[in-house]
This record gives structure tokens, sequence and C-alpha cells, in this order.
């Protein structure tokens, strides 16, 4: 009398076969869904036109020595109110003042609120004047994060003072 009990396993070539294109199927699946994100979130680009910005890296820091010589004070504050949606309003309050302290009045500002790492969600600051130097902006931001403010105030000359700033959003 036999008996025949359950077959022990045997590796054979097919399950070896298997094993490595399973393997080798997930590693590749894998790295494809990453080289997907990395391209959807963002290009690596800072800069749409590397060149013209460096052949006028002079102009640029003309401007800076301008700006720096009228010796205005800026002091910014920020606010973030998180709706129930989730959405994110952001306040900006900007003051401006001169050399001797006075509030700089009529000047117009553009904002930009810039995402650390999407340009998709880059988002306009509608900026008003206050008075007293005083200037109010508003946006809606899609995401928390550290998001780079710049701020281009123009006077009535023409001429441009720029703002970088970085406010933390949560």
């Amino acid at each position: 009398m036999s008996v025949t009990g359950p077959r022990p396993f045997r590796l054979t070539g097919r399950h070896v076969l298997i094993a490595i294109l399973g393997f080798f199927g997930i590693v590749i699946a894998v790295n494809l869904a990453f080289v997907f994100l990395a391209l959807d979130s963002w290009t690596g680009l800072t800069d749409h036109d590397s060149y013209r910005t460096g052949v006028s890296w002079n102009q640029t820091l003309e401007r800076d020595d301008a700006q720096k010589a009228l010796g205005w004070t800026t002091d910014i504050e920020t606010q973030v109110k998180t709706g129930v949606a989730g959405d994110r309003r952001f306040f900006l309050t900007l003051t401006v003042t001169d050399k001797a302290g006075m509030p700089v009045n009529g000047l117009a500002i553009d904002g930009m609120a810039r995402h650390p790492v999407a340009e998709a969600k880059d988002r306009p600051i509608a900026v008003e004047a206050r008075g007293d130097g005083v200037y109010l902006g508003r946006a809606e931001l899609p995401s928390a994060g550290d998001w780079g403010i710049r701020l281009i105030a123009t006077r009535p000359d023409g001429s441009t003072y720029r703002i970088d700033t970085l406010a933390v959003v949560r």
C-alpha cells in the first residue's frame, strides 16, 4: 500500500521566469509612475528665457542699485484664512516708507504668489492702495506651502521697485 502525500514543491524554469518578469514588471511600473508624477508636478525650468536673463544681468544690477538708492523700507504682514472647502484666502498688508520714514503713496503694485513647485498653481495678487503708504493684497491659493511672493511697485514716473519675500501657508 502506498500513500501519496502532497507533492513537494519543485522550482522549475517557468517559476523563475515568472518571478523575474514579475519583479522587473513592478520596477518598471513604479519607475514610469515616478516619471509621470515628476513631469506633471514640475518641469524643472526656473527661467523661460535664461539667455536673455544672463545677457541683461548688468541691467538687473543697475536696477537693484537704483532701488537701494531710494532708501525705501517695506514691511509685509501676511494672513491666511482657510475656508470650509479647504480654499486658502491669502491677505497681505504692505507698508512702504521712504528714507525719512514718510509713507510712499501713488504706487501701482502688481503681485504674484509663486508656488514652490508647480508653476500652474501660481496666482496673481490683487493689490490696492489704502493711503499712508499702506497697500492691501488678496489672492486665492490652491494649496499649502512656502509661497514666493513677488511684488512690483511702479511709480508714476515708470520706475519700479521689486519686493521678493516668502509666505508660509498652512
